[in-house]
């Protein structure tokens, strides 16, 4: 592997990132560029423009630093529009703006609300799935073509349209459980020009000498880098959502609410489920947060006697968007407010806590392990991770010095370059955790009282607030 370097692009929401790996699959050069995001209260967007002039950059910075392969991760669920050779009309819709679903979702033909109507499958063309997205941006004047942008950075990098399986398996083409074709988004109503389907072992073609692909969905690419899908544990990804990814574990997973059955692997051999529990926009709203309060080491050097003082309310650190309420806004409560920054950050850490610690247990519930690995950014802040764990009663490792996502389509690109077996791929081993939280006996009645606060039945707060702030106290 010394002689032919590997590397990775991983195009995120607030970041896009080069990694380039050595032998042992350690990072020996990292690039990150601020992603171009374009956010204004509940619209959040990437201009295409900026975006493919950085992924042109990494590449042929790949190429100088001697990559052969080059595996690429990319955000999911997130939809654009475009001429025949990239030209985009408009923005890049993200997986998080709110306000273009809501449009896209009011606006669906009548055959999409009927078929929404469906067990299961309907799920696929409700308010924040990208489906509806799909087919409102399918319909744009000029658009030749119209999909989630696993497509559009495949045609940006080696010109050819190609899309991936996991973000087929989001708009009803693939069953995300078996893998065979469904044709769902057809019988919903896009009449666009489709994508071929790439899958998780092929490379999508080659540029200046350099093997580009394959192509996966950043989640499943941590996923495949945390080893989860050997070693039976949860994936977390603490980036600019909370997502929490387990193997799939049988069909009675369908009925489960709050978890989306996904694509984890399609290759020529096999295919693997997964299913998720995502808390949508948390990363974003903590690194917000931190700013207004003069920084990260507001949150990661907190001192719990403060909270344990003035027990704060917990902030509702996302859009939850459940059915029945679809734009419940983050916030902050004002008893937090009106008592000092201090105050604030232990309602912060409350909020972000507690949603990390249902997201595992939903992921988590239907296995017998109870081993977590988390990675991104925020599992800097060993707080959290430490409540969670009392919480859950799950082991959390925290690897934050891992980029998951990179090394995940690193590990790809590695096999579909045939430099190794997909087994050997999947084993390759990750470094040690910096940090493990081990939990005690969790505490089930405070993670659904969790959840109807978030749906609004702000009755339970009492009682929450009595028992989380019990448990705090126990770990200090």
């Amino acid at each position: 592997m010394s002689e032919i370097p590997v590397a990775a692009i991983d195009v995120g929401t607030s970041n896009v990132k080069l990694a380039v790996y050595d032998e042992s699959l350690s990072i020996k050069d990292l690039t990150v560029v601020k992603a171009p995001l374009k956010v204004s209260s509940l619209s959040i967007r990437h201009d295409p423009d900026r975006l493919r002039i950085v992924l042109g950059s990494m590449l042929v910075k790949a190429s100088r630093l001697g990559a052969k392969f080059v595996g690429v991760s990319v955000y999911r669920g997130s939809v654009a529009s475009w001429r025949r050779g990239g030209l985009v009309r408009g923005d890049i819709v993200l997986w998080a703006d709110y306000l273009a679903h809501h449009k896209a979702y009011t606006m669906l033909p009548l055959r999409a609300k009927v078929l929404e109507k469906l067990p299961i499958i309907g799920n696929l063309l409700g308010p924040t799935s990208p489906l509806p997205l799909l087919l409102y941006k399918s319909q744009a004047a000029g658009a030749e073509r119209a999909w989630t942008i696993d497509a559009l950075v495949a045609e940006w990098l080696v010109g050819r349209y190609a899309g991936e399986p996991v973000n087929a398996g989001l708009l009803g083409v693939l069953d995300p459980i078996m893998g065979f074709m469904v044709g769902f988004h057809r019988l919903s109503g896009f009449k666009g020009e489709e994508p071929a389907i790439v899958l998780h072992d092929e490379v999508l073609g080659e540029k200046d000498g350099v093997h580009i692909g394959p192509v996966i969905a950043d989640q499943q690419s941590s996923f495949l880098a945390s080893r989860c899908l050997i070693d039976d544990c949860v994936k977390v990804d603490m980036g600019s959502g909370f997502f929490a990814t387990a193997s799939f574990p049988g069909p009675g997973a369908l009925l489960m609410s709050g978890v989306v059955p996904l694509i984890a692997l399609k290759t020529r051999d096999s295919h693997l489920a997964c299913i998720e529990s995502m808390a949508p926009g948390v990363g974003i709203f903590l690194e917000e947060a931190s700013r207004l309060l003069g920084g990260f080491s507001a949150l990661k050097n907190l001192n719990l006697e403060i909270c344990l003082r003035f027990r704060p309310p917990p902030s509702i650190p996302y859009v939850p968007a459940p059915r029945e309420n679809p734009y419940l806004p983050s916030n902050i409560p004002s008893a937090a407010i009106g008592r000092g920054r201090e105050v604030v950050a232990c309602s912060i850490v409350a909020g972000a806590s507690l949603a990390l610690a249902y997201h595992i247990y939903r992921a988590g519930r239907t296995s017998d392990s109870t081993l977590v690995r988390a990675f991104g950014g925020a599992s800097r802040l060993n707080i959290i991770l430490e409540i969670a764990s009392a919480l859950t009663g799950y082991t959390i490792e925290a690897y934050p010095n891992v980029e998951a996502a990179s090394r995940g389509a690193a590990i790809l690109a590695l096999h579909a370059s045939g430099y190794m077996s997909l087994r050997e791929a999947l084993r390759i081993r990750l470094p040690e955790p910096l940090a493990v939280f081990k939990g005690g006996k969790p505490s089930l009645r405070l993670l659904q009282a969790w959840e109807d606060l978030v749906r609004g039945r702000f009755s339970v707060l009492s009682e929450l607030l009595e028992e989380y702030w019990e448990i705090v106290g126990s770990i200090m």
